[in-house]
C-alpha cells in the first residue's frame, strides 16, 4: 500500500514485517522503514521542476530517472539466535539483477 505513493515522490515510514518459513506465525520481526525521494547523488533533495504539478498524473515519469533513499531505523521483535551482524538484502521489482544490501 505505502509503495503505491512512490509515484507522488514524498517520504514514506512503514513497518515491515520480516518473514519466514519457520516458527508458528512466519512473522519473524519487524523494520522500521523510511524512502523519500532524492537527487541523482542520493543526498540532497530532489528540483521543484521534478515534482509532478498534479500527482494523479503518472505518466510525468516515463522516461525520467527516479532516485530513492531508503533508510532502516529500527528493528523489533528479532528471535536472540538472529540479532548477531543484523543486514537488509533487498531487491527492486524492475532490477532483479542488482540486490542491495545495508
Amino acid at each position: 500500500m505505502a509503495l503505491k505513493n512512490l509515484v507522488y515522490l514524498v517520504e514514506n515510514e512503514m513497518e515491515a514485517k520480516i518473514l519466514s518459513s519457520e516458527g508458528s506465525s512466519g512473522i519473524r520481526g519487524q523494520l522500521g522503514v523510511k524512502y523519500f525521494p532524492t537527487d541523482e547523488s542520493g543526498t540532497g533533495e530532489i528540483e521543484e521542476d521534478d515534482l509532478p504539478e498534479d500527482h494523479n498524473d503518472t505518466n510525468f515519469l516515463l522516461g525520467k530517472p527516479l532516485t530513492f533513499r531508503m533508510e532502516i531505523d529500527s528493528a523489533k521483535d528479532l528471535p536472540k539466535d538472529l540479532c548477531k551482524n543484523v543486514f537488509v538484502t533487498y531487491l527492486l521489482n524492475l532490477d532483479k539483477k542488482s540486490s542491495f544490501r545495508t
